[in-house]
């Protein structure tokens, strides 16, 4: 300790021993210089850090861009902040006058510092002698020495290896190891209360060890065996060790993992061993070696544990409670996971044996196939391996509970083939007919994993593992995953072929519309609504997915908006499986969903929606539909080529008699209906009674096969007008054509009836013809039919009354008519023409007056009129000149007007009869005469005369009326 003078100095107390005292002058302090900087060296940096700012400044400013008063503010700033560091300089200076002192107070306190650790390290040193000096104290007197110094003149005293001694031979080892060894056996032999454990020993080199498997190894000697005390053991404890080990801190012993007991430890346990030994025998050894090993073992699995939850994998996955008082320890696994615990309780069992005890999700598990035991193998004991086999069979236990609900909860025929055990850890989950996965639990987290997850299946994931414990949330959370990722699927397929996806529409779950829906109840079930861009407004295509099953729910539906809800107006269901409509052939699809599958689907949904709409026409307009099956026609080999169905169109069968009561044709007609783009096929099949030779030509889409006499009748119907049509406009078209075919069809059986000869046919007129005649049945398909003949054909002088008769009482009386008048048309034709060229000659040639002039009156078909009139023309001129009279510049005057009624009755047995009359008296010779005027050649006439004139036969209309007109116009000069 220093002692201050007054002066500044100070005197030290000098220990006994040291020189530096004894001489009187105290020690040099150490110098200490570390982090301290000379203040020339400051002021030096400071000096040249300020010159080389200031002329650096004073350099740029000049080339600086800016106001003069900005580049002042700069150079004010820098002396600023200069004047700031020099103040702190002066403040430095000024301190440093007293440096020198606060300079000796560090180096004081360093050699302070010094001298304490010397002393400290003295006063250790002295400590660490006191243990050595009790060897060196001399016993107590007592009479054993007394005696020894009586006979042998000195005690027997230690000689801490100071006198040499002499080596005991081999011989004299050797006889006393086999002397020991046969004693050992002896006391062996004769012990009743020898451990069971102890029964594994071996005897050698005067010891018997004893070993313990997976426990320790102790060898034991004998200490006296003159004792006469039967309550204490001759053995004594010679060493042990354990034979088990921490594989994280060991050392290899006789090739076995071993984790040595600390050295005070261990000495500390083989004197207490001994004690025990000696008091309770080989029974109480065992029992505190035992005892000692297996609390050592929970000990080592603690502190694995503690490593475990430290490092590794099992970091922040991993708990554990080490209960010392208890000797248990409380390792929770899965951690980390939000659901009850699961833990593993290790410790001592009623035979002090180490074991455990497994609750799994707060229940504990009895039967298991784990062993009781904990790990404990030549590799060391591994606690690790253990917590791996029990979570690796939680794990399990976990999954088979979930394939377990889940195919519980699927349907009977698809669970095997959505989900099925590949391993005890590995379930196989069948997501699309396309995409699997594997679901598995980690052992170490506890946490569900799926192999190779897309970006939604990782989402659903962490959805699953909030509620892992719960079985039924898991298998549930798996269900919907798959009904998430089916749902995207068929939209993306879907997209892909064509189909435009509306989020727009929806239906509500429990109302009216829904129940129409006919989906099963569950809690898994997307609905979707697809529609394609040709489909008239309204129709959609209704998906169902159902996560329990791999069927989809497919439905076709015209849906309405009303007071802010979808209503269902119509709906109807559509089998992928089997698709079988009582419209349609039937037609097969896969069970499951592909691309193919899913483009067809816009076929069968188009059929549906068409159907609908032709059946819903049909029905409005009264008429009857029959099942393809039945009619007998179907089996026709002529029809049944053309009724071959693909998928994309559908057949209706339609009683003919509900639209049309047209005879000649089958009773059944089939309808075919095709969604070809934007337009909608119709195709009418049809076939003939009769074999009729039709042939049609015309812009019309009719085929006609006259060999088989099937019709074919093809329409197109725009699809953007079919939602918004009024009612009869899909199929107006159609049936009008219908009507039209099978109106011509009943003419021609008419006409064929009638026996005319067809020359050519299309849907809007028919050539034919009769006796040696032509006309034309014009404007079947319009307003009206009408009769068109030939320039030259006879009937044109009747032209009107075939019109009006037409109109009037059809095509049957039409055909009667020109047959029955065709005669006398004829011959008022030939009248006319030869009339018509006899007074042109006439008229031509120099004949003087008079001249006749004739004219045809038409008053029905069955009355006409013939009127011959002469006349003379009133000019003083003898001649006249033809040209004059023709052209009516000539004034004429008549002198006599003759008339011929010519009419067709019905006469004696319902005969049609020509009858001719006129009043003209030159005639009425005619008309009495005795001999038949009208005789020509031995054939005879069917002529009768009348009153005022005569009754003929038609046949014979040419003959008599040419000799009357003869008669007239000879009477008028004209030859």
């Amino acid at each position: 300790m220093d002692i201050v003078q007054p002066n500044g100095t100070s005197d030290v107390l000098k220990p006994a021993n040291g020189s530096a005292l004894c001489s009187g002058s105290a020690p040099a302090l150490p110098a200490v210089t570390t982090n301290m900087l000379p203040l020339a060296t400051l002021l030096q940096n400071f000096a040249e850090y300020a010159f080389s700012e200031i002329s650096y400044l004073v350099a740029t400013l000049p080339n600086l861009q800016q106001p003069d008063s900005i580049k002042k503010k700069k150079l004010l700033e820098l002396f600023v902040r200069l004047r700031k560091d020099l103040v702190k300089l002066y403040v430095l200076v000024k301190w440093s006058a007293r440096a020198r002192d606060f300079q000796r107070l560090i180096q004081l306190m360093s050699f302070m510092r010094t001298e304490q650790g010397n002393l400290f390290n003295s006063v250790w040193g002295m400590k660490s002698i006191v243990p050595g000096l009790a060897s060196a104290k001399l016993p107590n007197p007592d009479l054993m020495t007394a005696l020894e110094v009586f006979i042998n003149g000195r005690p027997q005293l230690p000689s801490h290896n100071l006198i040499r001694q002499s080596a005991l031979s081999a011989k004299t080892i050797l006889k006393t190891f086999r002397n020991l060894n046969v004693l050992l056996a002896i006391k062996l032999a004769l012990a009743d209360d020898l451990p069971p454990r102890f029964r594994n020993y071996q005897i050698r080199d005067g010891r018997v060890t004893f070993t313990v498997d997976r426990e320790f190894v102790a060898s034991v000697s004998i200490a006296d065996d003159e004792t006469q005390d039967e309550t204490i053991s001759p053995f004594f404890l010679i060493d042990f060790r354990f034979l088990f080990g921490f594989p994280d801190d060991r050392y290899v012993l006789d090739d076995a993992l071993v984790t040595p007991l600390p050295a005070p430890s261990h000495v500390k346990l083989e004197s207490l061993a001994n004690a025990v030994l000696h008091r309770s025998g080989l029974p109480g050894l065992y029992t505190i070696l035992h005892h000692y090993a297996t609390t050592y073992k929970l000990y080592l699995v603690h502190k694995q544990l503690a490593n475990m939850r430290q490092s590794g994998v099992w970091k922040g996955h991993l708990q554990h409670t080490y209960n010392i008082d208890q000797s248990t320890i409380v390792v929770t696994y899965w951690a980390a996971r939000a659901a009850l615990r699961s833990f593993l309780e290790i410790g001592l069992n009623r035979k002090f044996e180490l074991s455990f005890r497994w609750s799994k999700d707060g229940e504990y598990v009895s039967t298991h196939s784990l062993t009781e035991g904990l790990t404990d193998t030549d590799f060391g004991l591994n606690i690790e391996q253990t917590l791996t086999e029990i979570t690796n069979k939680h794990a399990e236990l976990a999954l088979r509970g979930i394939y377990q609900q889940m195919s519980a909860q699927l349907a009977v025929r698809d669970g095997p083939a959505l989900i099925r055990m590949l391993s005890p850890g590995k379930l196989h989950y069948q997501l699309t007919h396309t995409q699997h996965t594997v679901v598995s639990i980690d052992s170490i987290t506890g946490n569900v994993f799926l192999v190779n997850p897309t970006p939604l299946m990782v989402s659903f994931v962490t959805r699953i593992n909030k509620d892992a414990a719960a079985v039924a949330k898991v298998a549930y959370n798996l269900i919907v995953m798959r009904l998430e990722i089916l749902t995207l699927k068929i939209s993306s397929v879907l997209s892909a072929v064509g189909w435009i996806r509306n989020d727009v529409v929806k239906v509500s779950s429990g109302s009216e519309d829904w129940a129409k829906l006919q989906f099963s109840a569950s809690s898994a079930l997307n609905v979707q609504f697809f529609r394609r861009r040709e489909w008239p407004q309204g129709w959609f295509l209704i998906c169902g997915v159902n996560g329990y099953s791999s069927n989809l729910h497919w439905r076709v539906a015209q849906l309405r908006a009303a007071l802010g809800a979808w209503q269902i107006q119509w709906l109807a269901k559509i089998n992928l499986l089997a698709e079988t409509d009582v419209l349609c052939e039937p037609k097969n699809y896969k069970s499951y969903f592909d691309y193919e599958t899913l483009a067809e689907l816009a076929v069968v949904a188009a059929n549906k929606i068409t159907s609908h709409l032709v059946l819903e026409e049909l029905k409005a307009q009264g008429c009857r539909l029959m099942s393809l099956r039945t009619p007998t026609l179907a089996a026709d080999p002529a029809v049944h080529n053309l009724l071959r169905a693909d998928k994309s169109e559908s057949v209706i069968v339609i009683d003919k008699d509900s639209l049309t009561a047209v005879p000649g044709c089958y009773s059944t007609l089939f309808l075919k209906i095709k969604l070809a783009g934007r337009f909608l096929c119709l195709s009418l099949y049809g076939k003939l009674r009769a074999r009729i030779n039709l042939k049609i030509d015309g812009p019309l889409a009719i085929k006609f096969e006259p060999e088989t006499g099937v019709f074919e009748i093809q329409t197109q119907v725009e699809t953007l007008s079919m939602g918004s049509a009024a009612s009869g406009t899909l199929l107006a078209e159609t049936l009008g054509k219908l009507t039209t075919l099978l109106n011509l069809i009943s003419i021609l059986n008419v006409l064929q009836q009638s026996r005319v000869e067809i020359l050519l046919t299309d849907l809007d007129s028919i050539r034919f013809r009769y006796d040696s005649e032509e006309a034309t049945l014009c404007g079947l398909v319009g307003a009206g039919i009408r009769l068109e003949l030939a320039p030259n054909n006879p009937h044109n002088l009747v032209a009107v009354q075939l019109d009006s008769i037409l109109a009037t009482h059809g095509i049957p009386t039409l055909i009667k008519a020109l047959g029955g008048t065709l005669p006398l048309v004829k011959a008022l034709r030939e009248i006319s023409t030869a009339n018509q060229e006899a007074l042109r000659d006439a008229a031509s040639g120099e004949f003087l007056l008079p001249k006749i002039r004739f004219s045809l009156f038409t008053r029905e078909l069955n009355h006409f009129q013939l009127q011959y009139a002469a006349y003379l023309a009133e000019s003083s001129a003898a001649v006249m000149d033809p040209h004059d009279i023709h052209s009516g510049t000539a004034t004429l005057r008549a002198l006599e007007v003759i008339d011929l009624t010519v009419r067709l009755r019905r006469g004696y047995r319902g005969r049609t009869y020509l009858f001719v009359t006129s009043p003209a008296p030159f005639l009425r010779e005619f008309w009495s005469f005795k001999t038949n005027p009208f005789q020509e050649g031995d054939e005879p006439m069917d002529v009768h005369p009348l009153e005022t004139g005569v009754a003929c036969a038609v046949s014979c209309a040419s003959r008599v009326l040419g000799v009357l007109n003869r008669e007239i116009l000879a009477r008028g000069g004209v030859p």
